[in-house]
């Protein structure tokens, strides 16, 4: 049963657009006193915070570029995925800073910097799985968590009005993705950041703080919001999209492919989420119905376990082209009204 503007709670219905935010990051406040803040005060006005945003973004998708070039024999090139990676992280924190400094805050700027958001934060979890040769089942795994964390912590945030990350989030995440690409950039790439079966090793021991990281950063917006009467079961149908998506990984299609395929399935239904929030009518909040539709080519992969890889491409497409619908028409949507008087 979908929620209408009215039965929201007071923060999340007043404009219905707006919203609380709480960050617990612990490193946040670091990076604002010594970078980000006095990076603001020198960015021209006529550099709109949405050119930001974009850029953010690009930034991360070379950075996750650079790494899977890095994992296939040219380890240097983890330099300049680190590189290109934290710019896409200081990028995304100053643009709604410069926002508000420059009076440009507006629907579309949330919806270009939340609904984009999930291409850095795949493009993030994507690196580390290279970065610490997990296999295909294995990344696809840490992306599905860290696709679930983004997803439930924006659906807490269109039930209740209150955004909550963590205080080890992806701030911290990206930071630490951050330093291990340098290090491996300069020294190599070590024995003792492979994961392995065999014996506990640095990145067998990184990868389970990484999963519990996850898995409570997933429970709490759930455990959250339902205390305060929102039902789980909301979001009944992106568990199904994402458990039959991670078929395709099963079946043999590659790692990336399926993480970058399930990261962007959340991404997508993130953004519908805040077009939802803003246009406030009560609108479907569940998946985007287009999304079915990249489930469409599973049956085929597991009839012809030869053409998963194909299959799950074809996937991605189809929700690369929804994302972006959906993000054009919250763009349309979103558009500023004109001044009747």
């Amino acid at each position: 049963m979908t929620l209408a503007a009215s039965q929201l709670d007071p923060q999340a219905r007043r404009g219905v657009a707006s919203y609380e935010v709480t960050d617990q990051s612990l490193l946040i406040g670091i990076y604002r006193r010594l970078l980000w803040d006095p990076m603001v005060a020198h960015i021209p006005a006529r550099i709109t915070p949405n050119t930001l945003t974009v850029a953010a973004q690009c930034l991360g998708v070379v950075s996750a570029a650079c790494a899977i070039a890095a994992s296939r024999g040219a380890p240097g090139l983890y330099g300049l995925a680190a590189l290109c990676m934290f710019a896409s992280l200081t990028l995304d924190n100053v643009d709604g800073a410069h926002a508000r400094r420059t009076g440009q805050t507006s629907p579309r700027g949330e919806l270009l910097d939340h609904g984009l958001d999930g291409v850095t934060s795949t493009s993030v979890l994507v690196s580390t799985g290279l970065l610490l040769h997990l296999d295909a089942v294995g990344m696809a795994a840490l992306s599905l968590l860290g696709a679930l964390t983004f997803a439930s912590t924006f659906w807490e945030q269109s039930r209740t009005g209150r955004l909550i990350l963590p205080a080890v989030g992806p701030t911290e995440g990206v930071t630490a993705l951050v330093v291990v690409e340098i290090l491996v950039a300069l020294f190599g790439d070590p024995s003792w950041l492979r994961v392995s079966r065999e014996r506990v090793t640095f990145g067998t021991v990184l990868v389970g703080i990484l999963v519990t990281v996850h898995a409570v950063a997933v429970v709490s917006p759930l455990v959250r919001a339902r205390r305060r009467g929102f039902p789980l079961r909301e979001l009944a149908p992106l568990g199904v999209a994402l458990a039959g998506l991670f078929g395709f990984v099963l079946l043999g299609a590659p790692g990336p492919l399926v993480g970058g395929l399930l990261g962007l399935t959340c991404a997508h239904f993130v953004g519908h989420l805040v077009v939802a929030r803003h246009h406030g009518d009560g609108r479907e909040r569940g998946l985007p119905r287009t999304l079915w539709l990249s489930l469409v080519p599973l049956p085929v992969a597991a009839l012809v376990p030869s053409s998963a890889s194909v299959c799950a491409f074809i996937s991605l497409f189809v929700v690369i082209v929804a994302y972006a619908r959906t993000l054009h028409g919250g763009w349309r949507l979103l558009a500023p009204k004109a001044d009747p008087s």
